[in-house]
Formats: structure tokens, sequence, C-alpha cells
């Protein structure tokens, strides 16, 4: 058996390919997707319901190839079929593209949704839940694998260390996306326990298809109906889908979710150490105002007259408030140091590690926690303590 490189049967399928007659001028009846531009030639995806096929259109075909194409556009498209050596990809060669002057059908459906929805009132202004200004602790609904939550804790974290995430992994993409991603919301509003204040459903960029989860009735029907504000972070700026319109905030981004959300700790020190500086500023100009006022009095020749009977007892009077201020002043100093290291130890007693450095473990069965899940012969066990992780299987 002869053994080839990976470059010598990629130019193999590409000589066969580009030699058959089958192959040349061909005509393709599809809908566009995808359209980007790179050194003024157009690319694109032509897709139907099952399957999808790259097509370029090079800028010297400009003539026969309208450029107003957009997203869902019904086309015809007379080309080559080639393939590019290099990953052995087909796509097809633009000779000519007809419009056939019709709406995709997902567009034509996201409309029909999105008019029905504003008629129920799923979009008004008036029935949004205001996010927390202080959360601790935040729901995500997404992928585990993708970028979205890579992001979203990069951000969280930069902003705030001390805001906890927990992650519910949901298909974001595909067949039954739409009722994994209902779920989370759902699971995170059954469980009180978790004290979840707010979450994020969401996903990074992509075409109008795999973004659709995001417009279904499921995920709809299911951000309406949360007691816990959503706040919808689903592929770029310009995408606009219905979970966006339905939930208590829209992110451009994934990434700018926990910018819509957590407030940055480094600006919250720097507001409290400014009115710090302004209350001890405004205190010395007090005590300087009054001394200014008593001084100003002394001097006063009728008031000389009768400065052992009242002047005297006055500047006591102010030396005993003037002590009295110092003393109350170092109090409410010392009380407030004492909230806020009462509010770290209570932060602390919900601090992950802190619950396992104490003794305790946490198990997962196939992954999730096993609180109310049933186990049965052969599910895999992660047990996981401050120090270590075992894994074991239930016989």
């Amino acid at each position: 058996m002869e053994v080839y490189t990976v470059s010598q049967i990629n130019a193999i399928i590409k000589n066969y390919v580009e030699s058959n007659e089958f192959f040349r001028s061909v005509c393709i009846e599809a809908e566009v997707s995808n359209i980007t531009y790179q050194l003024k030639h157009m690319y694109m995806s032509l897709k139907d319901s099952n399957a999808r096929i790259k097509c370029a259109c090079f800028s010297y075909r400009y003539n026969d190839i309208p450029l107003d194409l957009k997203e869902g556009d019904k086309v015809k498209v007379y080309g080559d079929i080639n393939v590019y050596s290099v990953d052995a990809s087909v796509q097809i060669i633009a000779k000519r593209v007809e419009k056939q002057d019709m709406l995709g059908e997902l567009y034509k459906k996201l409309e029909l949704l999105k008019k029905e929805y504003q008629e129920k009132g799923y979009f008004d202004e008036g029935i949004k839940k205001k996010l927390p200004s202080f959360p601790r602790r935040i729901g995500v609904v997404t992928s585990d694998t993708g970028d979205a939550i890579r992001d979203i804790i990069r951000n969280t974290h930069n902003r705030d260390p001390k805001v906890e995430i927990i992650l519910y992994p949901a298909k974001v993409q595909g067949k039954d996306a739409e009722y994994s991603i209902a779920r989370g919301i759902e699971f995170f509003n059954k469980h009180k326990e978790l004290e979840v204040e707010c979450l994020i459903i969401g996903r990074g960029g992509g075409s109008i298809e795999d973004l659709w989860a995001f417009n279904e009735r499921a995920v709809i029907e299911a951000v309406h109906e949360s007691s816990l504000p959503i706040i919808s972070a689903v592929g770029h700026e310009a995408d606009n889908l219905l979970s966006d319109l339905v939930a208590d905030k829209r992110a451009s981004t994934p990434t700018h979710a926990p910018h819509c959300l957590i407030k940055n700790r480094k600006d919250i020190d720097e507001k409290l150490n400014e009115y710090k500086k302004r209350l001890d500023n405004l205190l010395v100009q007090r005590v300087k105002l009054m001394k200014t006022r008593l001084e100003s009095i002394e001097q006063s020749y009728i008031i000389q007259k009768f400065y052992e009977n009242t002047i005297l007892n006055r500047q006591q009077r102010l030396d005993e408030i003037n002590s009295k201020l110092d003393d109350n002043i170092s109090k409410y100093l010392y009380e407030k140091r004492v909230l806020l290291e009462k509010i770290r130890l209570n932060t602390e007693k919900y601090d992950n590690m802190s619950i396992l450095k104490r003794g305790y473990t946490v198990t997962y069965v196939d992954g999730k926690l096993l609180k109310e899940t049933k186990v049965k012969k052969g599910s895999i066990l992660k047990t996981v303590s401050s120090n270590d992780e075992v894994i074991s299987e239930v016989k």
C-alpha cells in the first residue's frame, strides 16, 4: 500500500474535483449566511435546512454579483466547485449571483415572534427587574467550554475578586439548546439556597443559526417568568436576539456583562478614601472657624469686662467639646473598624475554600453536585476537599 502525505492527498482530491466536468458551472439555490469581506472580496456561506457550503465572490466578478446581499437572502449562485488544498475544504467560486428577493425563513420567524411577544408586553420597560447594587453571587447559564464563561469569570474577578460565580453548563447551539438554557434559568430560580442574586445567560458570537436558541419560545418564557433579574449577553454588539429584549438588561457581549452588574472595587475604595479626606477637612475647618470666632470675641473690649464670668466658662466648654469630639471620632472610627471586620469574617464564611479548609468535602456525581441526585451502580463520584480530589465508582 502506497503511503501519502496530507498535502499529496489534498492535492489529489483537489485535482479530481476540479478536473471533473460535473463540478463545473453548477447552480446552487440557497440562503445567504455569514457574509464577510477580505481584501475587497466577499465571502459567505450558502445553506439550506440540512447543510451549508462556503462561497467566494471575487471582486472582478462584482458586475454579476449584487453588492447589497444580506443575511437571510435567498439566492441562486452559478459557479465552479473548488477545493482549498490547505485543509481540503470545498467551496463554490461564484461567477454570477441572482437574488430571489425573499427574506430567509428564520428572519420571517424572528419578526413574527418579535411582534407576538411585543403585543403580549414581554418587552415593556415597566416589568423589568432592578439589578442588585452589590451582588455577592451570580449564576451563569452558558457552555462550560466556550470563551463566554472564561470572559465572564475573568472580568468579574478583575472588577471584584470577592464575587462568586456558579455555572449551569448549558447547550447553547443546535438541537434542543433552547430547552437546556431554559432549564438552567429554572434551576437557579428553584434552588433559593444557592443565594444567587442575578443571572447572566449568553454565548459568544456566531451566525443567526448559531444564536437562534436565544430566540426560541422556551428561552423567552423562562426569562419572562424568572424571579431573578437576568442579563442577556449573546453574540456581538450588532446581534439582536429576543432574549435581549425580554431580559432585564442587555449586555453587548459576554465580556461586557460583568461591567453591567459589578462595580469596580478599586473605584469604590478610592471613593471611600475621598469621602474620608473630605470629612477630615470639614472637621479641621470647623475647629479653625470656632477658634477664630473665639479669638475675635476675646479681642472685644466690652467682653473683656466680663472675661472671668463669661469667656472663661465658654473657653472651658469649648475645651470639653473639643475633648468629646476627639473621643467621639475615635469611638466612631473604632466602631466602623469592628463592623468592617465582622463583614470580612461573615464574607469568609461563604468562601468555598474556607468551608473546605474546615474539613468539609463536596461530592459530584457524573459532574453534578451530589445533593438530590440519585446514585446508581456505575456512577462516577468525584470528592473534593481543600487539598485533594478523589475519583470513585459506585459498585
